[in-house]
C-alpha cells in the first residue's frame, strides 16, 4: 500500500508569506492614507472656494449699496447729514460721518500686531417698488434692492448705517436702521463668515490716482472727515482660513509664516506700523493644519450724487 504524506508550509515559506503579506498591507494602507489626505485637501479647498465667494459677494454687495439714494430723495436733493452713531462691539467710540459722506473707516486692530482688521462704516437709504417706476406716491413697500445685515429689505423711509468688521470669530455685519418717518430704530449684528481672519480697506478720492490706507486718509486735511466725502472707489482685501484636519505646509520664501500684501499695495506703502497692508500669519501648530487664501478687489462708488449748489 502506498501512503501519501501531507506536509505543511516550511518555516521559510511562512516567513516569505508574511513578508509578502506585510508589503501588500503596507502598500494598501499607504494608498488609503494618501487618498484620505487628498480627499481632505479637496474638501478643504472646496470649502475655501465657497467661503471666498460668499464673503466676497457680501462685502461687495454692501459696498455697492453705500451712498444709495432713492428716486424721491434724488429729486428733492436730499443728501446725507453730518451725524454720529454709536455701535456696540466697537472700541472707537462714536462713529462720525461728514456732511454728504456715505463712508468712513477706522484702523483699530484686534489681536496681535500681525492681524490687520479695519472697520468700515457705510450708510444708504432704502427704496420702494414705486421708486423704480419714478412715481411720486406714498407707497413705501420695499423692492428688495436695499437690505440690512440680516437680509431684511428696507423701505424708502429707512436709513441704514452698516458696520463691517472682523474679530477672532470671523466677519461680522452690524447695522443701525433708522425709520425717519416713524422715529424708530433697530440694531442687529450678524456673523457673515467665521472663516475670515483679516480685512483691510483703502480709499481713492476725486483727483487722486493712488489709494490711501485707512490710517493715511485725511492726512493733508484740516478736517479729518472731509476726504471721505470725496471717495470714489474702495479697495478691499480679506484673508480666509479653512481647516484641513491634517498637517499642511504653507511657508513664505523666507521660510517663516505666510506673508500677504492684503491690498496689493506696492513696496513703498510698507511700514512697520499698523497702517501697512502687509499681513503675516505666523507658523503655529494651529496654522500648520489650515490653508489660507487672499481675496481682494475694487468697488467703484457708482452711487455718488453730486449736489448742485
Amino acid at each position: 500500500m502506498i501512503r501519501k504524506y501531507v506536509t505543511g508550509f516550511s518555516m521559510i515559506e511562512m516567513l516569505i508569506s508574511m513578508v509578502v503579506a506585510s508589503i501588500v498591507i503596507i502598500g494598501v494602507y499607504s494608498f488609503l492614507s494618501s487618498s484620505q489626505r487628498s480627499f481632505n485637501l479637496v474638501q478643504a479647498n472646496d470649502g475655501m472656494n465657497r467661503n471666498m465667494l460668499i464673503a466676497n459677494r457680501n462685502v461687495v454687495d454692501f459696498i455697492h449699496m453705500a451712498g444709495f439714494r432713492n428716486y424721491r430723495r434724488v429729486v428733492d436733493r436730499i443728501t446725507f447729514p453730518k451725524a454720529k452713531y454709536t455701535f456696540d462691539n466697537y472700541d472707537g467710540g462714536d462713529v462720525t460721518f461728514a456732511y454728504n459722506s456715505f463712508v468712513t473707516a477706522s484702523n483699530l486692530e484686534s489681536g496681535t500686531s500681525t492681524h490687520k482688521r479695519n472697520h468700515l462704516f457705510i450708510r444708504y437709504y432704502g427704496s420702494s417698488i414705486d421708486d423704480d417706476m419714478n412715481y411720486d406716491v406714498e407707497e413705501i413697500q420695499s423692492n428688495g434692492r436695499m437690505f440690512d445685515c440680516s437680509g431684511t429689505f428696507l423701505s424708502r423711509e429707512e436709513l441704514a448705517i452698516v458696520h463691517l468688521f472682523v474679530d477672532n470669530s470671523g466677519l461680522h455685519c452690524q447695522h443701525i436702521v433708522n425709520n425717519e418717518v416713524k422715529g424708530t430704530s433697530r440694531t442687529d449684528t450678524v456673523l457673515i463668515n467665521p472663516n475670515v481672519t483679516d480685512m483691510m480697506f483703502a480709499f481713492r478720492s476725486d483727483g487722486q490716482v493712488e489709494f490711501n490706507l485707512v490710517g493715511d486718509m485725511d492726512s493733508s486735511s484740516a478736517n479729518e472727515l472731509e476726504n471721505y466725502s470725496l471717495v470714489n472707489a474702495i479697495r478691499y482685501g480679506f484673508i480666509t482660513r479653512q481647516e484641513t484636519h491634517q498637517r499642511v505646509t504653507q511657508i513664505s520664501s523666507s521660510g517663516g509664516g505666510l506673508v500677504y500684501h492684503i491690498l496689493g499695495m506696492d513696496n513703498s506703502s510698507e511700514s512697520s506700523n499698523m497702517e501697512s497692508d502687509k499681513i503675516e500669519i505666523p507658523r503655529t501648530d494651529d496654522s500648520r493644519h489650515d490653508i489660507y487664501n487672499l481675496v481682494s478687489g475694487v468697488v467703484y462708488a457708482r452711487n455718488r450724487f453730486y449736489e448742485v449748489k
